[in-house]
């Protein structure tokens, strides 16, 4: 019996529900609007459109600013510290222009020196 036609919300509802599921199962612990790979000056107030996001700061010059901080109503940055600890993953809010999300581990905190690097599924390995 062939089919007659393929029901791709049905598909994409999988695929999401896969992804949560895999979210939970690795440890994601926070979703950013906004992922920084390039030192951001933090004195600075934050224009408009980003005030009320979340970023991800992850190659400050001083890397104790590095984490996630809120970007308050005032265009001020303010660290959310909260129970990260070394394996917890990031991710981004909003896929990229390929439909991807982008996802970064913590692979290492030291006092408040958070060091982040990118991660990818394929970093996962089967034992």
């Amino acid at each position: 019996m062939p089919l007659d036609y393929f029901n791709l919300n049905d598909m994409f509802a999988s695929v999401i529900r896969k992804a949560q599921h895999l979210e939970r199962y690795i440890g994601v612990k926070q979703e950013v609007d906004v992922i920084h790979n390039e030192n951001i000056d933090i004195s600075q107030i934050a224009s408009p459109k980003h005030w009320q996001t979340v970023h991800l700061l992850t190659r400050q010059t001083d890397a104790a600013q590095n984490g996630v901080y809120l970007i308050r109503e005032t265009g001020q940055w303010q660290a959310l510290c909260g129970d990260l600890e070394v394996g917890n993953l990031v991710t981004s809010k909003h896929p990229d222009e390929f439909g991807q999300y982008t996802y970064y581990e913590l692979v290492a905190k030291q006092g408040e020196v958070y060091t982040w690097q990118p991660f990818t599924l394929t970093d996962l390995k089967s034992s």
